[in-house]
């Protein structure tokens, strides 16, 4: 439903963010396997132009950034990058073709000045479709860069409640807080996508026209989400992707509604794996995975939070070393200020899970 009210005496939460000095840092991503380097050269060329051009914002190669910076994947090492080169916003990836699959690419792009950061973006592509590639990678930077760019102040009045209550609020693609916001958002008179997400609902979406000295007030009642459930493991664990949407990591049970779904598995160091699972009204789907390593001879380790992993002296900055080497290796934690050293040995091949709790490395089966 949406009310007209004549604007008199509003409280206004102003939204002006100021972008005349953002910059966006696309180093030279990182290349694994049998990538043509013509391709590679024009991959990443064309998509600074396009990211250029569809952000209207300097793009920079960042030619101070270290290759394993780059190609990190990682919401902190990708905002370093942007924080080294004075800019706003970084991305980080790599392009790889390995073991006769297609070649694919994997970037993210995070926001230095806030704790904003895309999911992975993980695509498939042929070497004759690198124009399209480019323009479907470039759209999705400038719908993260564009509510920066987007939401400015105004006159015009928009006021968001929802039953139930507690619902995450987007305005062009940015989170500006939780329903019901108290106060009225004062914004520059024209069409904005108004996007609701709440647990357990339907998300709701309406373009919603606003104009100046009109306050519109948007009040919405969510839909309870029916349907099935589906199940998810892998091993070893991944991030679960549902129709382009993070889940979160396997195992894990959710619901979703009836019909046909994308669903991909993501873990570093591992292969891809998409397929296609099919929810009934009141049924449980269960898909259960066994990841492929892109190498024979690997070490690979679950990511936690604020903890640094470092190997015979060396910080790594995936969680995953190829080709480690056979024998005795130093394994340093570092987390919250403290330190923890162990070793632990693999032999000349194999593909190793390091585990922090036991301090040792055990054969991934």
């Amino acid at each position: 439903m949406v009310v007209h009210l004549k604007s008199a005496f509003v409280i206004a939460i102003v939204i002006l963010i100021n972008i005349s000095f953002a910059q966006i840092v696309i180093p030279d991503f990182a290349v694994r396997g049998d990538v043509p380097d013509s391709l590679y050269q024009d991959f990443m060329t064309n998509l600074r132009i396009a990211v250029a051009q569809k952000t209207n914002t300097a793009v920079t190669v960042g030619e101070f950034v270290s290759s394993g910076m780059a190609s990190s994947l990682d919401p902190r090492f990708t905002k370093i990058i942007a924080q080294n080169e004075a800019a706003q916003f970084a991305l980080s990836g790599e392009i790889r073709q390995t073991y006769g699959d297609p070649l694919s690419i994997s970037l993210l792009i995070a926001d230095a000045n806030s704790d904003r950061h895309s999911d992975i973006i993980t695509k498939q592509f042929g070497a004759d479709s690198i124009n399209l590639l480019v323009d479907l990678l470039s759209n999705e930077i400038a719908q993260f860069v564009a509510p920066i760019n987007n939401l400015l102040v105004g006159d015009a009045g928009l006021f968001i409640a929802t039953e139930p209550a507690g619902a995450k609020i987007l305005i062009n693609g940015l989170e500006i807080g939780t329903s019901p916001i108290v106060d009225v958002l004062m914004l520059e008179p024209k069409t904005y996508t108004v996007e609701l997400r709440k647990q357990g609902f339907l998300a709701e979406k309406r373009q919603v026209e606003l104009k100046s000295g009109i306050t519109e007030l948007l009040n919405l009642e969510l839909t309870p989400i029916n349907g099935g459930t589906i199940q998810v493991d892998s091993q070893p664990s991944a991030k679960i992707m549902l129709d382009g949407r993070d889940i979160g990591f396997t195992p894990k049970s959710f619901q979703a509604l009836p019909g046909e779904h994308n669903l991909e598995l993501i873990r570093l160091g591992f292969k891809f794996v998409a397929l296609t699972v099919s929810v009934r009204e009141f049924r449980v789907t269960i898909s259960e995975q066994k990841l492929k390593p892109i190498s024979n001879f690997m070490l690979f380790w679950d990511l936690v939070d604020k903890q640094l992993v470092y190997i015979d002296g060396k910080l790594q900055i995936k969680p995953f070393l190829l080709e480690p080497g056979a024998g005795v290796h130093q394994v340093e934690l570092r987390s919250a200020g403290k330190s923890t050293k162990f070793e632990i040995s693999m032999a000349a091949t194999g593909v190793y899970y390091l585990d922090f709790a036991k301090q040792m490395a055990v054969v991934y089966q």
